[in-house]
């Protein structure tokens, strides 16, 4: 009994091990700062979202493992798009933005 309990929960704990955590932090008015995902290495991995003190969101990004990676935008505070710039695998400007 306790090997079948073993054998189902081993596979759980490498399932939850594996995956992002979410994380957010908060500016001192209690609005969203930013929304990001930490690999198992406490690296920022997928969508990386900061927004301004009223709401208005800043910056839409992507990370792999720690690095700035594809499409970056960051807004004006009235929300209108400031910069789009495009990052390689290595984290390096491509191209104009």
């Amino acid at each position: 009994m306790l090997r079948r309990l073993v054998f189902l929960l081993l596979p759980l704990g490498l399932f939850f091990s594996c995956r992002n955590t979410e994380q957010k932090t908060f500016h001192e008015n209690g609005q969203v700062m930013e929304v990001f995902s930490l690999n198992k290495n406490g690296e920022k991995h997928g969508s990386y979202i900061s927004y301004y003190e009223d709401g208005i969101t800043y910056e839409i990004s992507a990370y792999t493992n720690g690095t700035l990676t594809g499409t970056r935008k960051l807004h004006y505070p009235d929300g209108n798009l400031e910069i789009e710039e495009t990052y390689n695998e290595k984290g390096e400007l491509n191209g104009p933005y």
